[in-house]
Order: structure tokens, then C-alpha cells, then sequence
């Protein structure tokens, strides 16, 4: 098992700033692959927004807590923290992080900002042309 040092992360979700810490922060814009992997926000993501997942933080003590639990039967089971909205924006004490996007990573300056834009409006060059009548 690997344990990453969590990032302490201010993340801004439509203007509501909060400070979290968490080993890994993941924004997502596809309903089905949050389903997949039995994440909520499936629906607020059909509905045009972003989901943004916190993973819990894991360190040796909470891993050894975690045990303990699972041993005497209790619940296990932590759940990330779900957030969704049209703009996120997470910033990080450390300036240069490693981001994974579409599975390739790369050292990126923050702070990273996600907007979702809403859907084009149809212009007059892209509906079809009525049929005009020839006598």
C-alpha cells in the first residue's frame, strides 16, 4: 500500500472557498465514468456541472485505525468528499504539481482553474436550409 503526504488545498466551488487536505483531487465531467466507479455526481454532471472528488486523507496512523475497525466489525469504508458546480478552481502551497489529464502526467504551475461553458447556440449557418419553392 503506498500513502501519499496529503496537500493541504484551498478549493474555491462556484465562489464557496474552503481549505482541505487530501492526497488527491480529481475533477470530473463524464456521468458514466462516475458511475462506473461508484462516485456520486453522476447527475449533477448530466445536468451541465463539474464533480470535483476529494479523496480522504490517508496517513499510517488512519490506516492503522482503519484496521482496528475493520477487526472489531465496525465500518470502514470512507467516503470522498463530493463537491460539483460550473467553476472550481484549487490552489496548493506548493506552486509546480505533477496532473494526470486524459492519463499522461505532467509538472503544471497552479492554480488550476475548470470551467464547464455552457452548451453553443445554434447560429443560422449550422440549421438546415428551408427548401425553397420552384415554380
Amino acid at each position: 500500500m503506498t500513502l501519499y503526504q496529503p496537500l493541504k488545498l484551498t478549493v474555491t466551488v462556484d465562489g464557496r472557498k474552503m481549505h482541505v487536505r487530501s492526497p488527491m483531487a480529481l475533477v470530473a465531467s463524464s456521468a458514466y465514468q462516475l458511475e462506473q466507479y461508484d462516485f456520486d455526481g453522476a447527475d449533477a454532471v448530466r445536468q451541465g456541472k463539474l464533480a470535483l472528488i476529494l479523496a480522504p486523507t490517508t496517513t499510517a496512523y488512519s490506516c492503522c485505525c482503519g484496521r482496528l475497525r475493520f477487526c472489531s466489525g465496525a465500518s470502514t469504508e470512507e467516503r470522498p468528499l463530493m463537491h460539483t458546480g460550473h467553476e472550481i478552481t484549487i490552489s496548493a502551497r506548493k506552486k509546480r504539481l505533477i496532473i494526470a489529464r486524459d492519463g499522461q502526467n505532467e509538472t503544471m504551475v497552479g492554480p488550476y482553474r475548470f470551467t464547464i461553458r455552457p452548451p453553443a447556440r445554434c447560429r443560422s449557418a449550422c440549421r438546415p436550409a428551408l427548401p425553397t419553392k420552384v415554380s
